[in-house]
């Protein structure tokens, strides 16, 4: 295992040189690795002092140096290699070309390029993938560095992280199959920083090389769970992005699956400042499904990778002390925009008019979090503008049958949701609970309950219960505008009824002025509620309706939902409509 190792690394040595003040070269290189073949038929190095002897010294993996030490006595200016190939097996192989080295000084290349690259890899039917990569570049590389991840670990656990190259660019790739066509456009990214890993990569090699269907050993798993950990802690990217991904199937269910954009930046240690795709899209000849984007911003794993190391270390995943709260990563954002779906649906229950298909769209959807403690958010923003679904006029379904007997076709939608915990004052803030439906109603409801202390987020379940049932009720606000439900409500009714729209809102005005203080003991906020309902349904457009307790409800209290009277003489209570 160890001379294969040595081999390929002195191999990434020579792509780092850089050029001597002479000319040189080297050829007919051939590397046996074991399980693959490399074979670099010429080597050439100019505007250095490097002899041909001084390269084959170089690449040959019996010198007496280190490979460090090597590359540390390898200043130059170019260095060109016409073609690097590696061979698995006859027919398949992998190979660069015309690739160039500019500018290595003390383990530091200024730029490393290949005009582009070509694969021959087996299919699944025994036949073989063909693959073609275009140009690609790399600046500012930091090879001594790359080689120490590679073949050592660090001494310092707190070692900071270095760059490994200021910026890379490859122009895409294709691929062709007789299942599938694969292709890709420019992928760029920037800000590559690394540090060596905690644990060496040839113990992890050396796991790999074992019987693949033989479970882990616990002492493996623990390296493993180490390594994986590790890994994370010690990249950080500055940004990556990719363009026009898309998958051709052309065998089967034919279609396509696209990707416009992926793109990735802000990751440092755990963290992942966003992950996007744009323009997503499955294509089949009978149906379609689109996201405009999808996208993760804030998402922190820094937590579970931390869980995870001290879990690995303990090599004890399964111990009942251990805290599964502890592995919940924080997330900040989930956005999704431009959702267009129309399939078809085989048992005809769809809601397209013939219910062959299943249709809707959806503007946008996200939900916001802040706040963390011990993973648990304590401010949540949930949002969903314009979701429309086609109603199909012969639906079975009793909540469908209902709203097209109110004379629609279609429903939209837009809700939002937004609450926060404060601990100063120990409350939790409903700011906007509101459901928008166009041709319905539009309803918003605020409010604020108290009492509720920081142990509300408590990993001990039953302090976390014990705090909720404390909680105090002590505001609530409900507003609704009509915007043509009333109206749909009163025909619908008359309809049924067999009377005219006038005589069911003379006798709704009626049952709500009589009947609801009635039913609430005839008190003064009882009237006033059943004042502001009357004059709402007589000229339908707003009602507002506002309760305050200045101690607060707590859950004895709303159990006494059922005795009007009791409940009405512990809240200050107003409504108005149409104001």
């Amino acid at each position: 295992m160890r001379q294969p190792l040595i081999i390929a690394f002195s191999l990434y040595g020579l792509m780092a040189l850089g050029a001597p003040a002479q000319a040189a070269m080297v050829e007919n290189l051939t590397y046996d690795l074991g399980g693959f073949k490399v074979l670099i038929p010429k080597v050439e190095t100019s505007g250095g002092s490097l002899t041909d002897t001084d390269l084959r010294a170089i690449l040959d993996p019996l010198d007496g140096a280190t490979l460090a030490q090597r590359l540390a006595r390898a200043n130059a200016g170019t260095v060109s290699i016409p073609r690097l190939s590696f061979e698995f097996a006859p027919g398949q192989s992998f190979s660069y070309r015309d690739i160039k080295l500019v500018n290595l000084a003390n383990g530091q290349i200024e730029a490393a390029s290949a005009a582009g690259a070509s694969a021959d890899l087996p299919d699944q039917h025994g036949g073989t993938l063909s693959a073609s990569y275009g140009a690609m570049s790399m600046r500012k590389v930091n090879l001594g560095l790359m080689l120490r991840i590679a073949t050592s670990v660090r001494s310092d656990p707190n070692e900071p992280l270095a760059s490994l190259y200021e910026d890379f660019t490859a122009d895409g790739f294709e691929m062709k199959s007789p299942d599938a066509d694969v292709s890709m456009g420019r992928i760029s990214g920037s800000g590559i920083k690394g540090r060596p890993f905690s644990v060496p990569l040839s113990e992890i090699v050396g796991m790999a090389q074992r019987n693949p269907n033989a479970p882990l050993s616990d002492e493996d798993g623990r390296k493993l769970g180490m390594l994986i950990t590790d890994m994370m802690q010690s990249f950080e990217v500055g940004q990556v992005e990719a363009r026009d991904m898309l998958v051709r199937v052309k065998t089967g269910e034919k279609g396509e699956v696209g990707i416009g954009r992926f793109y990735m930046g802000g990751v440092s240690k755990g963290r992942f400042g966003e992950l996007a795709y744009e323009d997503f899209r499955i294509l089949m000849p009978d149906g379609k499904a689109r996201i405009g984007r999808f996208a993760l911003r804030d998402l922190d794993l820094s937590r579970t990778f931390a869980a995870m190391r001290e879990l690995a270390r303990q090599g004890d995943f399964k111990s009942a002390e251990n805290d599964p709260r502890a592995l919940i990563p924080t997330l900040g954002l989930i956005e999704l925009t431009g959702l267009d779906f129309d399939v078809p649906d085989t048992t005809g229950k769809g809601n397209s008019a013939d219910g062959k298909r299943v249709l809707f769209t959806l503007g946008r959807f996200e939900i916001g979090t802040r706040g963390f403690i011990e993973g648990i958010p304590t401010a949540l923003n949930v949002r969903v503008q314009d979701f429309v679904f086609p109603l199909p006029g012969k639906s079975k379904d009793d909540d469908l049958q209902q709203l097209i007997a109110f004379g629609l076709n279609r429903l939209e939608l837009s809700h939002n949701m937004d609450l926060a915990w404060t601990e100063a004052t120990q409350e939790l803030g409903l700011k906007d609970y509101s459901i928008r439906m166009p041709g319905l109603g539009a309803l918003k409801i605020t409010g604020t309950i108290g009492n509720l202390s920081k142990e509300l987020f408590s990993s001990n379940l039953a302090l976390a219960q014990a705090t909720a049932l404390g909680a105090l009720v002590k505001s609530l606000d409900i507003n609704f505008e009509n915007l043509g439900g009333v109206e749909k409500g009163l025909a619908l009714q008359a309809k049924q009824s067999g009377q005219s729209i006038q005589d069911v809102k003379q006798m709704l005005v009626a049952g709500a002025a009589v009947g609801i203080p009635a039913m609430m003991g005839n008190s003064s906020a009882s009237k006033a509620i059943g004042n502001a309902v009357a004059k709402f349904l007589a000229d339908p457009k707003t009602l507002r309706i506002s309760a305050r307790s200045r101690d607060g409800l707590g859950a004895s209290d709303l159990m006494m939902l059922s005795d009007p009277l009791a409940l009405l003489d512990k809240v200050e209570i107003s409504a108005s409509a149409n104001e």
